[in-house]
C-alpha cells in the first residue's frame, strides 16, 4: 500500500503523454533505442501507449472545450477502451517494468 500511496501521484500526464508518443514508435529513436536495448516495445505497449494519448485527448476536450459535446455512446466507447487499454497492459510481460518506469522517470 506504501508503493501505491508513491506513485499514485507521481505520473505527471503531460510528460507521460510525451513519453508514450516516444514508446509507441517502431522502431524507437536511436538514444532510447540504446538505452533500453531493444528497438521496440511489443505492440501490446505500444497499443497501450497510444490509448493512452488519445483517451488524454479526449479526457482535455471534455474538461477544457466548453464547446466540446460528447454523447452518451462516446463516452461509454471511451470507458470500454481505458478498460481495455488497463486489461492490455496487465497481460504484457516482456518490457512493462521498464515501459512504466520510463512514463514515470525521464532518461538522465
Amino acid at each position: 500500500m506504501q508503493a501505491w500511496s508513491l506513485l499514485y501521484r507521481a505520473v505527471n500526464h503531460g510528460e507521460a503523454r510525451q513519453r508514450c508518443l516516444q514508446l509507441a514508435k517502431s522502431p524507437l529513436d536511436a538514444k532510447l533505442s540504446a538505452f533500453f536495448g531493444f528497438e521496440q516495445f511489443p505492440p501490446t505497449l505500444r497499443e497501450f501507449a497510444n490509448m493512452f494519448v488519445e483517451l488524454q485527448i479526449l479526457r482535455h476536450e471534455c474538461d477544457y472545450n466548453p464547446d466540446y459535446k460528447m454523447t452518451k455512446a462516446q463516452a461509454q466507447d471511451a470507458v470500454v477502451a481505458a478498460e481495455a487499454a488497463i486489461q492490455t497492459l496487465r497481460g504484457e510481460a516482456n518490457g512493462k517494468i521498464v515501459f512504466l518506469a520510463f512514463l514515470i522517470h525521464p532518461l538522465r
